[in-house]
């Protein structure tokens, strides 16, 4: 487990992230400890997720004592992470504008990506974050911009050197 946690741990720490990475980083660590509290009441342990405790002959007995404390570890991670929930939807626009739904404000200007053949095709290409967003005219898309600017600049010492042209 505690490789599990550094790993996680280093993820965060990495250069270049954004919030949105983050949170996707923090969300699938969730989905791990859901999943592994799914196998471990059911006495599974999967070599390639827990090479040395799959080796134990008594699994079942060492599941059941961990259990609890996976589900706490999960619990708290939850409870430590819990204003990610409450920007979900926010960073889901953020991340992938012309795929969800958007806010309100930002509508209007994300019906004009999506049909905008010069720009909309910058957030379909599989480009960083930033790489999508910087190009977009500020004249016309100047609360999305904002938007993104206010997200970029969560963690903006992760991205030191990059400037955002506003």
């Amino acid at each position: 487990m505690f490789n599990h946690l550094n790993e996680l741990n280093t993820k965060l720490q990495g250069d270049k992230q954004l919030i949105s990475d983050l949170y996707h980083h923090v969300g699938g660590f969730h989905g791990k400890l859901k999943v592994w509290e799914d196998l471990f009441e059911e006495a599974f342990v999967d070599e390639d997720t827990f090479p040395i405790l799959s080796k134990k002959a008594n699994i079942e007995e060492i599941c059941e004592r961990y259990m609890e404390k996976l589900s706490a570890l999960r619990e708290e991670s939850e409870r430590q992470f819990a204003d990610f929930k409450s920007v979900k939807d926010e960073l889901c626009a953020f991340s992938a504008p012309h795929l969800t739904e958007v806010l309100i404000r930002l509508q209007v200007e994300v019906v004009d990506l999506n049909t905008d053949l010069v720009y909309s095709p910058l957030f379909a290409l599989g480009l960083d974050i930033l790489s999508a967003y910087q190009p977009l005219p500020q004249t016309r898309y100047p609360r999305l911009k904002a938007f993104a600017s206010r997200y970029i600049s969560m963690f903006g010492s992760t991205y030191n050197g990059v400037k955002m042209a506003m």
